[in-house]
């Protein structure tokens, strides 16, 4: 008998540790994710984890709410396959699904290089284009950058829009002439850091060796512009960055 209750209790311990999925995001670095991102009239409400799931929710309103769900990214086939009038499409080189109807609207993201998929959700009909705006505003493939991957924190004088993504390491350089501090970030050439930095610039209206805000200075001292970054860099390889700060 006491043979028996060992081995069901053993099957059941097996199958509970089966069964808990780890979320692709540490909450910890969720939250602070979260609390980086700007939605123009709304605020962060909360943040929660539920097994695998991460949550935030914003609010301009008692009854206004966005949701931005990080989860794994074998869920981004739920809403790709399980709405007959979603839209599946590319979003700046990410399988993206948009639905839209009287009651919910969702924009749900697939990020495969970070093994996860984020959902953006809100109450009523609300259009694509304003969806991938929320999407743009929240920065999801800063959700693939290296501080969630391998624990890396960035700075908090480098905007959450400017982090490129696959960062390998951040190493502070200190004060250099008119900065008040230099960082250099190490990162890997990919797909994924191309597109990041084609939407830098394309928001910040730079180019590869000098994108300039009123904060800060960004620098690439291995190409001029997104084709010699492409050429002069093989897939895997080290590409270096400065954020200077000002």
């Amino acid at each position: 008998m006491k043979k028996i209750i060992f081995t069901a209790t053993l099957l059941f311990i097996t199958v509970m540790s089966v069964c808990q999925v780890k979320p692709p995001v540490p909450h910890d670095y969720f939250k602070q994710w979260a609390g980086r991102v700007q939605i123009p009239g709304f605020s962060l409400f909360e943040c929660k984890i539920d097994g695998a799931v991460n949550t935030a929710k914003f609010g301009s309103s008692p009854t206004q709410f966005i949701q931005i769900v990080v989860m794994p990214q074998k869920n981004f086939n739920d809403y790709k396959t399980g709405y007959s009038t979603a839209q599946p499409y590319n979003w700046n080189g990410y399988n993206a699904v948009y639905y839209g109807s009287a009651h919910i609207t969702f924009f749900a993201v697939e990020v495969p290089q970070a093994k996860l998929s984020v959902k953006i959700s809100t109450a009523g009909k609300v259009s694509k284009a304003e969806m991938e705006e929320i999407a743009t505003e929240a920065n999801i493939p800063s959700l693939a950058a290296g501080e969630f991957v391998s624990g890396l924190v960035w700075p908090e004088e480098i905007p959450a829009d400017m982090r490129i993504s696959l960062a390998k390491s951040i190493k502070a350089l200190g004060p250099e002439g008119k900065y008040k501090e230099v960082y250099e970030v190490k990162a890997a050439m990919g797909p994924q850091l191309i597109e990041s930095v084609r939407v830098i610039i394309q928001k910040y209206k730079g180019e590869v060796n000098l994108i300039s805000t009123e904060k800060l200075d960004l620098i690439c001292t291995g190409a001029e512009d997104l084709p010699q970054l492409k050429v002069f860099f093989m897939t895997g390889e080290t590409v270096i960055f400065t954020y200077n700060i000002k």
